[in-house]
C-alpha cells in the first residue's frame, strides 16, 4: 500500500468516526462528494494549496470561502482546515473513495464497480443495481468507472471477484492463444 493511500485511509477513517459519532455520516458523504467535484473543477488552484510557498492563512481563507459557498458543516470545515494545514489535498480523491466505502459498509450496502467505455445512464445503472440486489440478496450500490482502454464490454468487480467481459480482455486471451498455441476456449 502506498504512503498516500495509507494517509488517505487514516484521514477518511478519522472523519468517518467523528461524523458517525455525531450522526452526520450521510451529510458528510454528500459534502465530501460535493467538495471533490468542486476541487476537480478548480484542480489547478487546488494544487497551489499544497505548495509550501503559501502561508497557512491563505489556505484557511480559501477553506472558509469554500465552506461558506457550499454551506459545509462544522465537521467538514474542521476537516478541511486539517487538510489545508497538513497540505493533504493531493489525497482527496482517495479520502472520498475510502470514506464512501466505510459509509456504505456500515449501512450494509455492497458496492459493485462496473467499468465501461462510456458512462452508463441512470436507467442502466438502476437495472444493474436491481439485478445484483436480486441475485446477491443484498443492498447494492453501483460505482460506474469509465475507462476507454477496455475498448468495449464491461468489467464487474464485486469485492474480490472480478468478471472481465471487456473487449481488451478477449483480445489479450486471443493473443495468448495465438502466441502460445493453446486451445481456444
Amino acid at each position: 500500500m502506498s504512503a498516500n493511500l495509507k494517509i488517505a485511509r487514516e484521514y477518511s477513517a478519522a472523519l468517518f468516526f467523528v461524523a458517525r459519532k455525531k450522526a452526520q455520516d450521510e451529510d458528510i458523504l454528500r459534502e465530501i462528494s460535493l467538495l471533490q467535484s468542486v476541487f476537480a473543477h478548480f484542480s489547478k488552484e487546488v494544487k497551489l494549496l499544497n505548495d509550501p510557498i503559501y502561508k497557512d492563512s491563505v489556505r484557511l481563507s480559501f477553506i472558509e470561502k469554500i465552506g461558506k459557498k457550499c454551506k459545509f458543516s462544522k465537521i467538514m470545515i474542521n476537516f478541511l482546515n486539517v487538510l489545508a494545514l497538513k497540505r493533504r489535498f493531493d489525497v482527496l480523491d482517495e479520502i472520498v473513495t475510502h470514506y464512501a466505502s466505510l459509509f456504505y459498509k456500515s449501512h450494509g450496502v455492497e458496492t459493485i464497480e462496473l467499468t465501461s467505455v462510456e458512462p452508463l445512464t441512470k436507467a442502466e445503472l438502476k437495472d444493474v443495481e436491481e439485478f445484483f440486489t436480486k441475485e446477491l440478496k443484498k443492498k447494492i450500490r453501483v460505482d460506474n468507472i469509465v475507462d476507454q482502454n477496455i475498448i468495449g464490454g464491461v468489467i464487474v468487480r464485486i469485492g474480490s471477484i472480478m468478471l472481465d467481459g471487456s473487449v481488451l480482455n478477449s483480445m489479450n486471451r486471443l493473443k495468448l492463444v495465438i502466441e502460445e498455441g493453446l486451445e481456444v476456449e
